[in-house]
């Protein structure tokens, strides 16, 4: 159990670091995890990948027709998948820069995101 001393220590030091306070700032931290993109909420699009990300769109929306709503959301589905799994690829091919540890951890992550996105994209197509 924490000491009145304690908890009077944490509150003065939680005074001092309460994050970012700026429209600029929170936007530039919420950005921090995002790295490699491949535990990103949604696709993860960087400068100069619209046009790709673009033509697998049309690409897959032109191969599944979806035609109700069910059948959309298991193309957004099929689509956020493959694109992940191409993040993946991109990312591993980035592990010749690293060193050993750092590159061991970041084949651990895409190792778990290419299995996710394996899954999801096995059961969408399924279901479609």
């Amino acid at each position: 159990m924490a000491t009145l001393a304690q908890i009077a220590a944490n509150i003065a030091n939680a005074q001092a670091s309460t994050g970012p306070t700026t429209e600029e700032g929170k936007a530039a931290s919420s950005q921090n995890a995002v790295t490699t993109g491949l535990f990103a909420a949604g696709a993860l699009i960087r400068p100069g990948e619209a046009p790709l990300y673009a033509e697998l769109e049309d690409a897959l929306y032109s191969e599944l027709v979806p035609a109700t709503l069910l059948e959309e959301n298991l193309f957004e589905e099929i689509l956020g998948a493959t694109w992940r799994l191409r993040r993946c690829r991109l990312t591993e091919a980035s592990l010749a820069d690293l060193d050993d540890d750092a590159a061991e951890r970041l084949q651990n992550s895409v190792d778990r995101a290419r299995a996710h996105a394996s899954r999801l994209l096995y059961r969408a197509t399924a279901e479609l």
